[in-house]
């Protein structure tokens, strides 16, 4: 064989082989096809455009979009897009049980589909698209239940096939419409202004927080706008009214109407009459729709609203993350300034009741957090005016407290200068029949606090005064010298870091010696009752705590004096190192004076 011809035939093999290769990899698998035997046609639901129904005189239209499916005939109205979903994903997998095949030729043909109910089918699914041209032609119920007879484009075979997709198509065209009211999700929502014969409610979300902006200007609950926009949503549309004798309902010019806003899109909700003969029923328009709709009452009274049921009644809105200053002021002057530094806070020393503190102490981070979630968690009494004027009345013209909250910046930025920018203040004025008045000076009205409340709120520096006493590292403690009214004794701590109790007589208790130690260490006030030592301090006191330490830089010494209980048990006391009397547990005080031997 000749050179030229073997390369030739080479050429044609691999030519082959290639072909072979792609018609393989384009034609589906074995599994695939057995797959798509199962199924009457074969198509991909995404490329549909159009649906159109026949059910004998009644053609059922619908469109998709780019918002979605829309019903064009007989009535032009949004579709219920789930609706649509399911007769889609009904086609795509309908399962044939058999395909009735060699039915003959002329009039024998046209008896068998005479036969089968598909000759003239009263019922036919168009599912038409940019690669899809089906047509589903359903025929008379067959012997075995839950099946019926099917011819596709009007071509043999005809197909026993299970009825769920003629069942859905069997549905009056209001099965296919959107039984929603509003085509928003609650969280959408962005606007909403209530028409009603008393006046118009305007809402408005800003900052994921509502507000209401007529007829006043106030904060709103965000959880009861929220539920409200949930049970609009959940409101279902009961029956769709085309005739006549629905009432008079003109949306654009409605007395009583809620309008829904979200971005640029709208849909407005006039509420009628009751529809006669059907209790709790009552009629509604929507704008842009066809129609008188038929729902239940109680969307009337989701949306009856007046202006306080929508207001937040909590004191505050305090964002935590964004307050970096408090100042708690008495009269116009300060009495307690903290200040956040980075993860804590801390107490700073040009307030009144703080000036024999060093310019900045500890501050007990839970207090701090307490005041900002009780004046966020916690309600007013009432709301007593929506202007906030006659401030004399109530005793809020020269308040008697105030609560100063400020984030602080030590750079410019854009939206401010470097310093105190005043987030919030809030002013509390004169008391009457329980109750404080009050107002957040941001905001223009005044409402009534509870008294308890307003007294339980912290606005001494000692309130806010940390509580740690101690908390010492137990390898910088070399000794602890103990003395009280009946014995005097000392813990020593040896080279080899063991604890050994002198002056005592008996055998050492390790037990009581290392709980001795650990709460020494780790010592924490019950509160702090003064900032100096004018507390009931006997003398001598009746326990002596000399603790001596030292670290790499220096050696010191600490002195805790114990003194008499109050009326819970707790021990008056002091320290050394920091001014002011505290309270120390009982609990800890029984620790500190358990014997340390048998």
């Amino acid at each position: 064989m000749k050179l030229r011809t073997t390369l030739a035939l080479l050429v044609i093999a691999v030519a082959l082989g290639i072909f072979v290769w792609i018609l393989d990899r384009k034609s589906p698998g074995t599994r695939e096809r057995l797959a798509r035997r199962a199924y009457v046609v074969d198509f991909d639901r995404n490329d549909v455009t159009r649906l159109e129904i026949e059910n004998g005189d009644t053609k059922i239209k619908l469109a998709k979009t780019a918002s979605g499916w829309n019903l064009t005939a007989p009535v032009a109205d949004r579709a219920d897009q789930k609706a649509v979903d399911n007769l889609l994903y009904a086609a795509q997998f309908l399962k044939r049980r058999d395909a009735i095949t060699n039915l003959g030729k002329g009039e024998q043909k046209r008896n068998y589909f005479r036969q089968f109910g598909v000759l003239r089918p009263h019922l036919i699914l168009r599912c038409l698209g940019k690669h899809t041209q089906i047509v589903l032609e359903f025929g008379s119920e067959t012997a075995l239940d839950g099946t019926c007879y099917l011819r596709v484009d009007g071509q043999e075979p005809v197909f026993v096939a299970e009825d769920n997709l003629k069942n859905l198509i069997s549905e009056n065209s209001d099965y296919f419409r959107d039984h929603q009211l509003t085509p928003f999700l609650p969280s959408e929502v962005n606007r909403i202004l209530f028409n009603q014969a008393a006046g118009e409610i305007e809402l408005s979300r800003q900052r994921d927080e509502w507000q209401i902006l007529r007829p006043i200007k106030a904060r709103a609950n965000n959880a009861a706008i929220n539920r409200l926009l949930q049970q609009i949503a959940n409101t279902s549309i009961l029956q769709f009214q085309d005739q006549e004798g629905s009432g008079d309902l003109d949306v654009e010019n409605s007395a009583t109407s809620l309008s829904l806003f979200s971005e640029q899109s709208k849909v407005k909700i006039a509420y009628g009459p009751a529809v006669p003969n059907q209790p709790g029923r009552i009629y509604v328009r929507v704008s842009d729709r066809p129609s008188t709709f038929i729902v239940d009452e109680s969307l009337l009274r989701t949306v009856n609203q007046k202006p306080n049921d929508l207001r937040d009644r909590k004191i505050m809105r305090l964002n935590p993350d964004l307050i970096d200053r408090i100042t708690i002021m008495s009269d116009g002057k300060p009495i307690t300034q903290l200040s956040r530094r980075e993860t804590r806070w801390v107490l700073l020393g040009n307030s009144s009741e703080n000036q024999t503190a060093t310019s900045e102490a500890p501050a007990e981070a839970e207090q701090v957090n307490r005041l900002i979630n009780t004046l966020n968690d916690s309600d007013v009494s009432r709301f007593v005016s929506d202007s906030a004027i006659e401030l004399d009345r109530y005793g809020l013209e020269r308040p008697a407290l105030e609560f100063a909250f400020s984030s602080y910046s030590t750079e410019n930025t854009a939206e401010a200068n470097a310093g105190e920018t005043r987030l919030a203040t809030l002013a509390i004025g004169d008391s009457e029949n329980g109750n404080y008045y009050a107002r957040v000076e941001e905001e223009p009205y005044i409402v009534a606090l509870p008294k308890q409340l307003v007294q339980q709120l912290p606005t001494s520096s000692l309130a806010f005064r940390s509580r740690e006493i101690l908390s010492l590292p137990r390898s910088e403690l070399l000794s602890v010298e103990i003395k009280s009214k009946d014995q005097t004794a000392k813990l020593t701590r040896t080279g080899k870091g063991q604890w050994v109790v002198q002056g005592l007589t008996g055998k050492q208790n390790d037990l009581a010696v290392q709980t001795f130690l650990n709460t020494v260490a780790n010592l924490r006030a019950v509160a702090w009752v003064s900032a100096d030592d004018s507390a009931p301090m006997a003398d001598p006191p009746e326990q002596k705590l000399v603790l001596h330490l030292k670290n790499q830089n220096s050696a010191m010494e600490i002195a805790l004096r114990i003194a008499a209980p109050d009326q819970d048990g707790n021990r008056y006391a002091t320290i050394s190192t920091q001014p002011g009397t505290f309270l120390l547990s009982a609990a800890d005080f029984q620790r500190l004076e358990a014997s340390l031997v048998y």
